[in-house]
């Protein structure tokens, strides 16, 4: 997965982040005598001669392929909300016509009392 000379991005278990790039890979070997095995173990180095475990113990690594500038993150970010706001826009042109209809409240329980006054007085001054 990893070689020397891959940059690499380190998400630790404290919820810091840290990029950097590998200097050394290597195995330490293991002897597990409850399962009776030998495995080998990675482990990095980094530029700045710091030792990392991979076995999850320092944390999480991954392999950076591609790295952007902050202009082309700003672009990514007003095409992603240009999308948003297309995909919005269509959702509420499909359900225009399964839109609920408005049901007026005429029980003392689902509205205030001056509301029912009220539409009662604008009911009888209009018919």
């Amino acid at each position: 997965m990893f070689k020397e000379g891959d940059k690499y991005i380190h998400f630790t278990r404290f919820g810091s982040i840290n990029k950097g790039t590998i200097k050394h890979i290597g195995y330490v070997g293991t002897i597990d005598t409850t399962n009776s095995v030998c495995y080998n173990r990675p482990y990095m180095v980094n530029e700045k001669n710091i030792h990392y475990e991979l076995d999850g113990t320092d944390g999480k690594f991954y392999k950076i392929t591609t790295e952007y500038s902050e202009a082309e993150c700003k672009q990514m970010v007003i095409a992603y909300q240009q999308l948003m706001l297309l995909k919005d826009r269509k959702r509420k042109e499909i359900m225009k016509p399964f839109k609920k209809t408005q049901t007026k409240k005429t029980n003392l329980s689902e509205s205030s009392l001056d509301d029912i006054i009220k539409d009662k007085f604008n009911e009888d001054n209009i018919s």
